[in-house]
């Protein structure tokens, strides 16, 4: 399709638009009130079946539960229908990715509407990808043609639902479905949030440090391939309300807002897009939050791995890279035959923190999250997403050794990034 038709058809889709709106006042967005929290907004949800067997399986290379539902379909995180090729059951050669959701290249998504779906929902569908398309997000949505390999086919129910069938890019056509007399052009871009790869907020690893969730329903268990990226964020597009299941931990819960994009929701997914340049390679000292003027370093056995105050020696340098995904290699620069390790490729909290010759082992390789604090960052191994590079016992003290910790609040699992000229 040329662009001038392209160019017709969304002006069509803004004066359907403007009609139904002067039509049907009392339409869901109208709920929204500022500053856009909201009770009657209901979270997005697949409703022909929300009841079945919990099963487990690999779903993007990670052991997922899910709930097994309808025609040999599965759900995940209440607003996912996965189908069975999109998932290996445990037990069973795994064939999936085994990376969390493919991403859309240069930011370029491509979508096409199905057949027979109303100008109400095409029109909310333009309205949805102007959250994801403004300045420092910079998404384009492009009508897809018959040459057009992955795509977004925008579906419509009758049936309550709200839903998605991939988290990120899934390959060829994937599907977002909702139903417009029970949501508003906010949970369309809570949807494509998921098509771009994020999973809800209160699914993220970190998330018992900031909220009880009183439930065992399979539906909210955190999300084993997800990281917790910033501050937890109760403002999210894609975050649930709190509910009778969530609370924060003094007790009170939060409504949902799907007015507009949080700060939350930029940082996360500019994190997910730009995995390999958030840190740039060079050589770094790197300086724990909570004791200033103190540098990462290898200590003198030439193996372990402590702070000390900075001396600007070779072995509180390192040279960063990035592998991969947004992995890192550390290497320090008085061995660079070796490598920033989990030793032994333990994934448990009060592993030691070594150099070891450099390799190709996930024990190696290194997630670097923006954390809490702004400028600090926390380092998770690729081999273990729930512990974090930290100091033990908090100590400040020149050689307090550096091991691995239990995801906490602790500023000694905070670090800064000081770039060597």
């Amino acid at each position: 399709m040329n662009q001038s038709h392209l160019k017709k058809l969304i002006a069509a889709v803004f004066i359907s638009a403007s009609v139904i709106a002067c039509k049907k006042s009392n339409d869901s967005e109208q709920n929204v009130t500022a500053p856009g929290f909201s009770k009657a907004l209901k979270a997005e949800v697949y409703q022909p079946k929300t009841t079945g067997t919990t099963v487990k399986a690999y779903y993007h290379g990670e052991l997922v539960d899910l709930l097994e539902i309808e025609n040999g379909k599965y759900l995940f995180a209440n607003d996912i229908v996965l189908n069975p090729e999109d998932v290996s059951l445990a037990g069973k050669p795994s064939t999936e990715g085994a990376v969390d959701g493919k991403l859309w290249t240069n930011r370029k998504v491509y979508y096409k509407f199905a057949t027979g779906i109303s100008d109400t929902l095409k029109a909310r569908w333009i309205r949805a990808t102007a959250f994801w398309t403004v300045p420092g997000l910079d998404f384009e949505f492009i009508l897809a043609d018959a040459n057009t390999p992955d795509y977004i086919e925008l579906n419509e129910n009758s049936d309550g639902s709200a839903f998605s069938n991939s988290i990120g890019r899934k390959g060829g056509a994937q599907i977002i479905s909702v139903d417009t007399d029970s949501f508003p052009v906010g949970s369309i871009a809570h949807e494509i949030g998921h098509a771009l790869g994020l999973h809800h907020e209160q699914r993220r690893p970190d998330r018992d440090l900031f909220i009880n969730v009183n439930t065992t329903n399979s539906q909210y268990i955190p999300a084993p391939s997800a990281f917790g990226i910033g501050p937890f964020d109760y403002t999210s597009i894609m975050i649930y309300p709190s509910g009778g299941v969530m609370t924060r931990k003094d007790g009170t819960g939060w409504n949902m807002q799907r007015t507009q994009l949080s700060a939350g929701d930029r940082l996360s997914t500019n994190y997910k897009y730009n995995q390999g340049t958030h840190i740039q390679a060079g050589i770094y000292e790197i300086e724990p939050q909570h004791a200033a003027g103190k540098n990462l370093q290898v200590a003198a056995n030439n193996s372990s791995v402590t702070i000390k105050t900075d001396d600007d020696g070779l072995n509180q340098r390192w040279q960063i890279s990035h592998v991969r995904d947004g992995f890192y290699k550390l290497v320090p620069r008085n061995n660079t035959g070796k490598s920033l390790d989990v030793e032994g490729g333990s994934t448990a909290a009060g592993a030691n923190v070594i150099v070891y010759t450099s390799g190709s082992g996930s024990n190696q390789l290194w997630q670097i999250v923006p954390a809490y604090t702004d400028g600090y960052f926390r380092l998770i191994p690729a081999s273990a997403r729930k512990i974090s590079l930290d100091v033990q016992d908090t100590s400040a003290a020149d050689n307090a050794a550096v091991k691995m910790g239990t995801l906490s609040l602790s500023q000694a699992q905070l670090w800064k990034f000081k770039k060597i000229n």
